[in-house]
Formats: C-alpha cells, sequence, structure tokens
C-alpha cells in the first residue's frame, strides 16, 4: 500500500499538505507584515485607548466608539472568511459561533418585543467571537508583541495612578480627574482600601485591568516555565506587581488558582520535578515574607478578608429571589422582567438567567472551546499551555463581573484563544482528507 500523506481541501481541489505554500495553512493564507502589525496594533489599541483620550483633545465616545467601529468590522470580516477554515478540528467551534451569533439574534428581537433598549455592547459576546478567524492567521509573534505592549501600558498607568494617589490630595484630585475623562458618563469616585484607593490605569476601571493583566500574567508565567526567557519573567513580574495594585480581589485569585494548576501540570509533564520543587519553596518564601511584613500587606489581605465588598457578589442571591428567578433559567430575559437577579455581580449567573440555559451552555462551550480541544488533542503540545491559562482565566474571571466582555478586554482574550488554537491545529495533521500517493514504477 502506498504512503498516506495528510491533504486539504483548497478551492482548486485537493493537496497535499507538505506540497503547500509555507504562507498556507489549514485556516487561510497567513497575512503579510504589514496587516499583521495593523491588527496587533488595533488590538493593542483595544485595551489602551484611553491613552487617546488623555493625550488628545478628541472626546472618549468619539475614541471609543471608533475603535469599536474597527474591531467589529474586523469580527465581520472574520465571519466572511470563516470558510476558508477547513480543518476538521474546527468545525464543532464553527457551529457554536454560528448558534451563539443566531441566538443572540433572537435574544435581541424578543428584547425589542418587550420594549428593552439594546446596549450595543452585546455585539462583543455574538459577533466579537468571528475575530478569531483572523487572529488565527497572524502570526504568533505579532500577537506576541501586543501582549507586551499592552502588558507593559496597562501596568503604567496603574503604578502611575497609584503613586500619585500617595502624593496626597493634590495626587487624589489629579486621578479623580483622570478617570472622569476616561469615563465621563459613570465615573463617581474612586474606591478605596482602608487608606488605599484602588486604580485602574487606561481603561478606568479597576476590575478591567485587573482582568488584562490577569490574562497576560497566567500567560507570561507558563511561559516562561516553558522557554525560560528573561523578557517574560520581566513583564510577568511587573503584570503582577500591577495587578496587586487594583486590589481586584476576584481577579487575583481567580490568578493564583490558574497559575497553580497549569504550573503544576507544566512541571509535571515536562517531567521537572526540582523546578516544581523549587517553584513550592518561592511560594512559600513569599507566603512567609508577606506575613512577616504584617501591616505592609494589610491592603490585600484586608481586601480579600473583611473589607472585601463580597456582599456584592451575593447581593440578589438568597433563596427567595432565585426562586422567583428560576423561569428565566429556560427562557432567559430576567432583565426585561424586572427580575433581582440581574443585579448580582457574578457574570456568569448574570448571562445565564439573561440568555437562558440552553444559549448559556453554548457561549461557555465556545468560550472554552481552545481549552478543551488541547485536552482533546493526542499531542497535547506544551506550546499551548500558555495561551490556554489565559483563556481559562479569562472564562473563569466572570465568576465575578463582566469585564472580560467589554472591548477592552475581549479582544485580546481572543488573541490568547486564536494562539491556543493555532499551536495544537500545528501539532496535529489535518483531518478531513488522506491522500494515498501511487506506487513507485520500478
Amino acid at each position: 500500500m502506498g504512503l498516506i500523506v495528510p491533504a486539504i481541501e483548497t478551492p482548486r481541489g485537493r493537496e497535499v499538505a507538505s506540497d503547500l505554500p509555507r504562507t498556507r495553512t489549514w485556516y487561510g493564507r497567513r497575512y503579510g507584515s504589514y496587516t499583521s502589525w495593523g491588527i496587533a496594533a488595533l488590538i493593542a489599541l483595544a485595551s489602551i485607548r484611553g491613552i487617546i483620550v488623555l493625550n488628545t483633545a478628541l472626546s472618549p465616545s468619539t475614541v471609543y466608539q471608533s475603535t469599536a467601529a474597527c474591531l467589529i468590522m474586523l469580527s465581520v470580516y472574520g465571519f466572511v472568511v470563516r470558510k476558508q477554515t477547513r480543518h476538521a478540528g474546527l468545525r464543532p467551534l464553527k457551529r457554536l459561533l454560528q448558534l451563539n451569533l443566531l441566538l443572540g439574534i433572537v435574544n435581541i428581537v424578543i428584547e425589542l418585543m418587550l420594549g428593552q433598549r439594546i446596549d450595543p455592547s452585546v455585539l462583543y459576546v455574538y459577533m466579537a467571537p468571528y475575530a478569531i478567524f483572523i487572529l488565527m492567521r497572524v502570526p504568533v509573534r505579532y500577537l506576541y508583541s501586543t501582549i507586551a505592549v499592552v502588558a507593559v501600558a496597562i501596568s503604567y498607568s496603574v503604578a502611575d495612578n497609584f503613586v500619585q494617589l500617595l502624593s496626597g490630595p493634590e495626587g487624589l484630585e489629579r486621578v479623580s480627574d483622570y478617570n472622569a475623562r476616561l469615563r465621563p458618563d459613570v465615573f463617581q469616585a474612586l474606591s478605596r482600601t482602608g487608606d488605599f484607593y484602588r486604580t485602574g490605569g487606561y481603561t478606568g476601571s479597576y476590575h478591567d485591568s485587573a482582568n488584562i493583566l490577569g490574562m497576560v500574567v497566567c500567560f507570561l508565567f507558563i511561559r516562561f516555565l516553558q522557554e525560560k526567557k528573561i523578557l517574560d519573567l520581566v513583564l510577568f513580574l511587573v503584570s503582577v506587581v500591577c495587578m496587586t495594585l487594583t486590589q481586584s480581589a476576584a481577579n487575583i485569585l481567580v490568578a493564583i488558582f490558574v497559575l497553580t494548576i497549569f504550573s503544576v501540570y507544566a512541571l509535571v509533564r515536562s517531567r521537572r520535578a526540582t523546578t516544581l520543587a523549587y517553584l513550592f519553596v518561592g511560594v512559600a518564601a513569599l507566603g512567609a515574607a508577606a506575613a512577616k511584613l504584617g501591616s505592609a500587606m494589610g491592603i490585600f489581605t484586608a481586601r480579600v478578608g473583611g473589607e472585601g465588598d463580597w456582599g456584592g457578589i451575593l447581593i440578589s442571591l438568597d433563596a427567595n429571589t432565585l426562586l422567583a428567578a428560576t423561569p428565566y433559567v429556560i427562557i432567559g430575559h430576567a432583565g426585561a422582567f424586572g427580575s433581582r437577579i440581574q443585579l448580582t455581580e457574578i457574570g456568569l449567573l448574570k448571562e445565564l438567567f439573561q440568555i437562558g440555559i440552553i444559549h448559556a451552555v453554548i457561549l461557555y462551550w465556545m468560550s472554552l472551546y481552545p481549552v478543551f480541544y488541547f485536552w482533546k488533542s493526542r499531542a497535547r503540545p506544551l506550546v499551548a499551555l500558555p495561551a490556554a491559562a489565559a483563556v481559562s482565566f479569562g472564562f473563569l474571571s466572570l465568576i465575578h463581573y463582566g469585564s472580560l466582555h467589554r472591548v477592552t478586554n475581549v479582544f485580546l482574550f481572543y488573541a490568547f484563544y486564536a494562539m491556543c488554537l493555532v499551536a495544537v491545529l500545528n501539532s496535529e495533521p489535518p483531518r478531513p482528507h488522506a491522500v494515498e500517493l501511487p506506487r513507485p514504477i520500478e
């Protein structure tokens, strides 16, 4: 029997994978340098768009709406080119995306019939995922540049806010004005834990900045464990310190959980028992140092403890409210019917009661698809692990608040999403077809 070689379906027919140009992949032709830099810059701009508001005369609405429009157009183009992706492993994802979009349209129509105003941000849930098909065609080095730029910019802005707040009333006034310029429609006053104010940097929200830094921290640390690059370690240390300055306890705890799970798996999988032991010793040493510092660490322990707004997370989750909201698990639209369940800060539950359990399961499955696909893959390539950690953090962060589905966060999330999928796909042959080459003539 002849040699069996992977092949893929193209507009010209079936082609052997090894004969394709290096720029061709199972998920479309790779973009060139200029296009890749343009897309990478647009994704970075989504997260740090506040820098334009603060340093130009443009109004926040002009900057935010223009950025959002560009990113939605990118997603629409992803919808248009989605059929160029022919790998069998992505067929379930395409179905999930299609169902998410169709059910999203149905939800919008019903909300309008119920007299509700539609927030344009629903596009980040229903249409934005199609940006995956564009981001998968951007070489990883460009997306890594985006991650590095976002990490540095958000970290700088958060640290700058924190330092200014230490300077007294004038610093407080400057940071208040800073946030008022970024979010004039919602900003009222700075939040704080004890004597320390919480800082949000360029996003104008400590939750949103912590969510961005959480994804970055998980990605960089797992990548450092694998590749041992100093740049990853430096960016990780800067990002993790600035993440703590946001005092977003839920995001910090989710990051610790994800880092623990993925670090142990990465080191056990690569049989690096010594590194794992050193890691545990290092964590124990940091814990001992924190205990010794006492009051200096009080800001963080207070946030996780009694002074943290854990009551906000549990609001509207009493037995009577949950019982009254039970029908909305099936039909959704809890907000339109005035249910108090929509006051909860648990993003996963809020979405469940708003769109119904069928749509919620599709949305959550779609959100974690790269992680599921990684575990399903026989290869389980370690190179996909950093991005899988970032995707896992992004989804789990919906335990509190809904920062992931904001324009500043969601496209960065899908950049990690695309990186994970590409790494797994590149580790296995395309599955749709196989071609049997003829036996050589003797």
